[in-house]
């Protein structure tokens, strides 16, 4: 029998089963039948036991972390134990300043470091890995030196092993630099592999070695040499997204129970695909986006068969796991009419989505109605110009619109202030921190964040253009012994080098401030000074309607005269004094000037470029969402 493993190593997310590896065991059986065993391991989630769940946590589910390779750190010296270790400067130059996440574990995980070895011998020995016909790695982010080192035990044990590797890591010419320089991995997958991986399989079946370098997408250090300077891209045959792929997540939950400790707080989620590409991203690609480096183009799963796989997985994991979460780059736009009204998300259960933070209020209604109650909606930036700049293609209004309906819907947006973008005016930062105090009562970001240059992105495909002198990050260097034009091809994060340049100044003035408001947004919207929660909304007294202010921790509240009500009423959408004016057909100029005034003052509006809308919540309608069908919510919201 010829046996083959897919392997996920760390420092994979423990709580999420790789929906990759899942695909392959299922074409590959489907293909091939009884003449392969197939499995799929999860030695990433023995890792959470040996490192403990916070440390396990911080490597494989942190920016900073991902961003500076801490996860490759790890295991580099098992994978290229010929490089000088540099560990010391290593972690002076990347995790110095930020001590309080790392330092408690700084002394910890050196001494785990030392033990890496150890431990993937003891992994190998565990799963019995050296009798296997064949290993597949997967790799994305920190997984490429867990990978290496792996490969080079299971080859210096059984050096007729064959040992493949793929992922997000391994798409050309990052793939190519890996073919080239680890002699241990045998082939590499660039891009999309559920084609190529079960013909290659087959092909070693029937030992017709030569042919497996014909496959499209497989890469080998024999078929790079043979191609000339300069050569296309080489990317895999994609299957078609409706080609039914059955998603069994049994071995990863098995893996999960006996191997993640009770305590540890992780809990465990269903994966799924319904898309591919981006829409808007065929439109309008943002800056600086490096995903989808195959294509852009978009491809959805159709209605039917997107509702067959959701209530599929519901009847088999709903008890299991309560979120479901969605690989797809953006939420396809035809789901909030054709899919999620008809979607039964059981009560316990709830969906996790990308999307565009362009969405009306009755589509965010959908949303909630069909439990997609996790979302990343993109918003990035509260400034306009640099949504501009970024080609979003969406407003400060939209985003804080936006944000308003999903507090008012009870949605968990996931978002980022991304800052640093070329050609950003430093005025932004400064209105940023007069207007970020005002906003408490909604969902805060994660943090501010520097802006990335990724690979594949256009700050990165046209960085002459947009005058970037691009490097990758130090840690490349530090880590990997290639020479420099391999580590170029190799890396996906990159830096402006040119430090001179004037969005890095701005940045490095402004970044510590914008993160201290960012900080104490956090501690107000989520309590942490057990002061009043922020609210910001309208409340009925002795008969007449006041606006509820807690924002700052005590309460205060405002008596409108009914023309400042007609105002506020008005800037649910965002105008400009002359349209007030207009709408407010009778009312002098004067009156309204001053009544946008008083708004102003009290801190109850959001202002850009002239225009105003308010930020306070309109105050919910309970039985919207709680006793009527997702087909219903639409209308309901309208009326």
């Amino acid at each position: 029998m010829y046996r083959v493993a897919l392997v996920n190593m760390p420092f994979a997310n423990a709580d999420m089963p790789s929906l990759a590896l899942t695909q392959l065991k299922a074409v590959l059986q489907s293909e091939l039948g009884d003449q392969v065993e197939c499995q799929v391991l999860y030695p990433n989630l023995d890792f959470v036991g040996h490192l403990g769940p916070r440390l396990y946590e911080i490597i494989s589910n942190t920016t900073l972390a991902n961003t500076a390779g801490l996860g490759d750190w790890f295991f580099s010296q098992e994978a290229f134990p010929e490089k000088p270790d540099d560990s010391d400067a290593y972690l002076v130059r990347h995790f110095s300043e930020h001590r309080s996440q790392l330092d408690a574990f700084r002394g910890e995980l050196k001494e785990k470091r030392r033990q890496a070895g150890a431990l993937l011998d003891d992994l190998i020995e565990r799963y019995r890995l050296d009798s296997y016909s064949l290993i597949g790695f997967t790799t994305m982010f920190s997984q490429n030196m867990a990978c290496i080192a792996m490969a080079r035990k299971l080859k210096a044990l059984r050096p007729e092993i064959t040992i493949l590797m793929g992922g997000a890591n391994c798409e050309s010419p990052m793939g190519d630099v890996l073919a080239r320089n680890v002699a241990e991995i045998d082939y590499v997958f660039s891009g999309p592999s559920l084609v190529a991986f079960p013909r290659l399989v087959r092909h070693l079946l029937q030992g017709e070695i030569e042919e497996c370098d014909k496959i499209k997408g497989v890469l080998t250090s024999r078929k790079l040499a043979a191609q000339e300077a300069g050569h296309d891209r080489e990317i895999g045959e994609e299957l078609d997204i409706a080609f039914d792929v059955p998603l069994d997540y049994d071995d990863y939950f098995a893996a999960f129970d006996a191997k993640v400790p009770k305590d540890a707080g992780f809990e465990p989620k269903v994966m799924f695909e319904t898309s591919r590409g981006c829409w808007w991203g065929e439109r309008a690609h943002c800056t600086f986006c490096g995903l989808n480096g195959v294509t852009m183009s978009y491809r959805a799963l159709p209605a039917d068969k997107a509702l067959n796989l959701l209530h599929g997985l519901f009847e088999r994991y709903g008890a299991r796991a309560p979120e479901f979460k969605s690989v797809d780059n953006i939420l396809p736009r035809e789901y909030l009419t054709d899919v999620l009204p008809y979607l039964e998300t059981p009560e316990e259960n709830f969906l996790f989505y990308e999307i565009k933070a362009d969405l009306k209020e009755r589509e965010v209604a959908v949303l909630a109605q069909a439990r997609v109650t996790r979302i990343q909606p993109g918003i990035e930036s509260l400034a306009t110009s640099s949504l501009k700049l970024m080609r979003k293609g969406t407003t400060s209004f939209q985003n804080l619109k936006f944000l308003k309906h999903c507090q008012r819907y009870g949605i968990y947006s996931l978002w980022n202030l991304l800052v640093g973008f070329p050609n950003e005016p430093e005025s932004v930062y400064a209105k940023y921190y007069e207007d970020l105090p005002l906003l408490i009562h909604l969902e805060p970001p994660s943090g501010a964040h520097p802006i990335r240059f990724d690979r594949f992105s256009p700050y990165f495909v046209r960085a002459q253009e947009y005058g970037l002198k691009l490097k990758p990050f130090k840690w490349y260097e530090m880590l990997y012994p290639f020479p420099a034009e391999e580590l170029h091809d190799l890396a996906y994060y990159f830096a402006d080098e040119d430090y001179k340049a004037t969005h890095v100044a701005s940045t490095a003035r402004w970044l510590g401030k914008l993160r201290e408001r960012i900080a104490h947004w956090q501690v107000r919207y989520y309590q942490r000074d057990r002061r009043l929660k922020p609210e910001l909304t309208t409340k009925e007294r002795r008969g007449a309607m006041v606006v509820y202010d807690s924002r700052s921790g005590s309460a205060v509240e405002h008596s409108l005269s009914p023309t400042v009500w007609k105002i506020l009423d008005l800037l649910e959408e965002p105008l400009k004094i002359p349209r007030l004016v207009e709408k407010l057909a009778g009312i002098p100029e004067q009156e309204v000037t001053a009544g946008v005034a008083f708004l102003k003052q009290r801190g109850l509006l959001f202002e850009e470029d002239g225009a105003y809308m308010s930020l306070v919540l309109r105050p919910e309608r309970p039985t919207l969402l709680r006793a009527q069908p997702a087909a219903a919510a639409t209308e309901a919201i309208a009326s």
